[in-house]
């Protein structure tokens, strides 16, 4: 992206949003009851929580992996805070755009989603079988590489 287009995208994200300028708190890690990690910004009055990424803005709104991103930093905020936490922003570093958003019921229930997905994995995937991974290669029979899983090997 060009200087001028970054500056000029940033000046009226700023001039939109310019509690993002000055976070109460940057960098800040949050522990709630379901998730925990780091957030970029922590504003108050109201509180709201900020995730940086480094994608491609859509043209309206944002991503829905952002979304349950910024869902997931919010109910920690709040968790931590013990208050409601009703917006969250999303800043897309690289294009200098700020895009706030709502923490909705339909956003809240794709956190929901996500979260129910990641807590139905039971470890990493189980590995292809040998034939299949191995039978292209050229080098098949002088590799000796073992591709078992670590389950296989216990």
């Amino acid at each position: 992206m060009p200087p001028p287009e970054f500056r000029s995208n940033l000046g009226a994200s700023l001039d939109r949003h310019p509690r993002v300028a000055r976070p109460a708190e940057s960098d800040a890690f949050l522990r709630g009851k379901d998730a925990h990690g780091r957030a970029a910004k922590v504003h108050t009055g109201p509180l709201a929580v900020s995730v940086v990424t480094p994608g491609r803005p859509p043209e309206q709104g944002v991503w829905e992996p952002q979304s349950v991103r910024a869902v997931a930093a919010a109910k920690a905020l709040s968790w931590r805070e013990e208050m409601p936490v009703e917006c969250a922003y999303v800043e897309y570093s690289r294009h200098g755009v700020v895009r706030k958003l709502d923490v909705t019921t339909r956003r809240k229930a794709a956190y929901r989603r996500a979260l129910r997905a990641a807590q139905s994995l039971d470890g990493p995937p189980p590995r292809l079988h040998d034939d299949a991974k191995c039978g292209a290669c050229d080098y098949r029979e002088e590799c000796g590489v073992e591709t078992r899983t670590l389950r296989s090997l216990l």
